[in-house]
């Protein structure tokens, strides 16, 4: 089945205005003129074509944006990413750069798998580190992980313990992508910008009394 994919061309200035309205994590490819092509995922797209093309003023390149495709939102984004990325290796440039006629990764980007989760237990996993994080943050009182009919409270009482350790070990390799990857998902919550400013507001109110760790 062909991925849908939108093309939106970056010749007008209502075109960016219109960007903020592409809503989920999506695969993009950001045609850059003689810069290459740029292919990747984010949550926000128009955030993101800003950053990159601020980076590429600070080294002095001028190109801009042109033309960008994106998919439809999903959560495997990586997946399709990394399928992107091995697909035009032989053309990267820099990064996640590459030298490529644009249309040829749109064209490549309809291969991309944006209906089936390959991990179907995705979604469950992900709500339940929200409801976890989130009754940390708010103070609230945490939601019962589902205890199946002949489990024990034991077993239901260590799958909390093994969701805990799992997410104290992920913070401590990887701090930096787990808190982008946290505040993703809290953000899609439907509490999110409320948690995100109490979160704010204890940081600022840590950073007072311990300084700036």
């Amino acid at each position: 089945m062909m991925a849908e994919i939108q093309i939106i061309s970056m010749n007008k200035p209502s075109s960016r205005a219109g960007l903020s309205a592409l809503k989920g994590f999506r695969v993009y490819a950001i045609d850059f003129g003689p810069a290459g092509v740029k292919i990747g995922f984010t949550g926000n797209i128009s955030s993101r074509i800003y950053s990159l093309e601020l980076e590429m003023r600070r080294f002095g390149v001028e190109y801009k944006t042109t033309a960008i495709a994106v998919t439809l939102p999903h959560h495997w984004v990586n997946i399709g990413e990394k399928q992107m990325h091995d697909h035009f290796h032989s053309h990267r440039t820099n990064g996640e750069f590459f030298d490529v006629p644009f249309n040829s990764v749109v064209s490549a980007m309809s291969e991309i798998n944006t209906t089936d989760d390959p991990d179907p237990d995705r979604g469950e996993r992900a709500q339940k580190a929200i409801n976890f994080l989130s009754g940390l943050v708010t103070g609230r009182s945490i939601q019962p992980v589902p205890v199946p009919q002949k489990a024990s409270i034991e077993e239901a009482e260590q799958d909390q313990v093994d969701l805990g350790n799992y997410l104290a070990e992920i913070v401590n390799a990887k701090p930096k992508l787990f808190a982008s990857s946290l505040a993703a998902s809290v953000a899609m919550s439907p509490d999110g910008s409320a948690i995100l400013r109490r979160a704010l507001k204890i940081l600022r109110e840590t950073e007072a009394v311990v300084g700036d760790c």
